[in-house]
């Protein structure tokens, strides 16, 4: 069985933007499968909804099961992992520009009204990387140290990438295709 990898992308975003294509297209030169869906309703995020597409296309998730968000995707991965049945572990999370509370910006708040269940969330998963840029204006760098503390993550800090998105022309992302290269090996 081969390696698979879901690539979640941010909350007002789609499959098609960012580095999202690029990962795809470097990790099947590698021999992983890989989706990068359309989540629903991106500009309106509902956690339900997110959560319901995750589970219906995620079939049989098991330790060759590898998952990269960015922004609003991180949080969708974790409730995700908070979800799996008892004893399912996947084989690793790396979170770019993740966030564990609300940033007060409106449509991501109702992925936060609840804390998140960390030891059921590490229960599923060990490895996780979090990235961070030193110059994002929407996740502060206190959150990827938040992340790296209540989940163990390995935290790298990239220097002047802000929020990784394509209006920072942040079209390729070699770090986080290096991080899963690590994770799954």
């Amino acid at each position: 069985m081969k390696n698979r990898v879901f690539i979640i992308h941010d909350w007002d975003s789609s499959p098609e933007e960012a580095w999202y294509l690029w990962l795809k297209r470097e990790l099947e030169k590698k021999d992983f499968e890989v989706d990068v869906p359309e989540m629903p309703n991106t500009a309106f995020p509902d956690l339900i909804t997110w959560i319901s597409h995750l589970i219906q296309i995620i079939v049989d998730p098991n330790q060759q099961t590898f998952f990269v968000g960015h922004g609003l995707g991180c949080a969708a991965i974790l409730r995700y992992l908070e979800k799996m049945p008892l004893g399912v572990k996947v084989g690793g999370v790396i979170l770019v520009a993740g966030y564990l509370e609300s940033l007060g910006l409106g449509p991501e708040e109702n992925f936060f009204k609840e804390p998140f269940n960390f030891s059921k969330i590490k229960s599923h998963c060990h490895k996780f990387i979090a990235i961070c840029s030193d110059d994002d204006p929407m996740v502060p760098l206190r959150s990827g140290r938040e992340i790296e503390k209540k989940l163990g993550a390995n935290l790298i800090t990239e220097q002047g990438l802000k929020h990784f998105d394509e209006s920072e022309k942040v079209i390729k992302l070699p770090i986080a295709l290096n991080s899963i290269l690590e994770i799954a090996r």
